[in-house]
């Protein structure tokens, strides 16, 4: 059970960020889209020439000959990665380490609501902004393509990809909760997630390069995502990966609430 006073309100909280970020996601989405079809032209794979390194620390090296490949290259690649962090890193953040560095836990307890039910509020909003986030992100990019390249749009190949993102998403979401159920105050809930993330895209950053540093992209579960190879059909079990950063994600959200039910709070 939920308490509905408490999940309206913090969705209005959250919904400044929330537009934030569906907007960048449509900027990033629309922008992809029309680089499409200047691509036609080659210059991204000029690009990857010119600068290898570069175009392989960013995923931009990937195949491109279909529109779902080029989406995957240079929209599932990066941007849709960052961009959904400028609603959950906030949000997470503002629904429990905001209340306990704010001192507003203790009005929220004093009422007829428990931990147990706040927690399980808290992570209903997050998982309603994620979760609709994803939808309206992935509906728009796809209407968009069918406006713009009727009928080139792989269906079938692009929602795998858009479900396995939702996986990432997921599991980025659930550390940050679970970093925020632990932390006494928001600055040191944004340091602790934030340099985890930053650490995550760092060391996926530096396994693209391939030789000696390949190993340490398996050091970050963003390793699990691989668009252009999901698109490409080399995934042999496609939706383990996904199935693995989505058990991680609520492994994450259930541990931090079981924390935030026995921590001693600053009330």
């Amino acid at each position: 059970m939920i308490s509905l006073p408490l999940f309206r309100m913090e969705c209005r909280r959250a919904w400044p960020c929330w537009l934030a970020a569906l907007l960048l996601l449509y900027a990033g989405g629309f922008g992809a889209l029309a680089l499409y079809d200047i691509d036609r032209i080659g210059w991204l794979d000029r690009l990857a020439a010119a600068w290898p390194e570069l175009c392989a620390m960013l995923g931009l090296d990937g195949p491109t000959g279909t529109l779902v490949r080029f989406l995957a290259t240079t929209l599932y690649g990066c941007l849709m990665l960052l961009l959904p962090l400028v609603y959950i890193l906030p949000a997470a953040g503002r629904l429990m380490a905001g209340h306990t560095g704010g001192r507003s836990m203790g009005y929220l307890l004093a009422a007829p609501v428990g931990r147990r039910r706040v927690a399980a509020t808290q992570q209903a909003v997050l998982w309603t902004g994620i979760l609709t986030l994803w939808l309206l992100a992935g509906g728009g990019i796809a209407l968009g393509a069918a406006l713009l390249y009727p009928g080139e749009l792989e269906m079938g190949w692009y929602l795998l990809l858009h479900l396995d993102c939702l996986a990432v998403w997921i599991m980025m979401a659930g550390l940050c909760f679970f970093v925020s159920c632990h932390a006494d105050r928001p600055g040191r809930y944004l340091a602790v997630s934030g340099e985890l993330l930053a650490l995550f895209y760092l060391l996926r950053m530096l396994g693209r390069l391939g030789g000696q540093l390949a190993a340490a992209g398996w050091l970050t579960p963003l390793s699990l995502f691989d668009p252009t190879g999901i698109v490409m059909g080399e995934e042999t079990w496609p939706l383990v990966a996904p199935l693995l950063l989505l058990a991680a994600g609520v492994l994450f959200m259930r541990a931090g609430a079981a924390h935030f039910r026995r921590r001693d709070l600053p009330l």
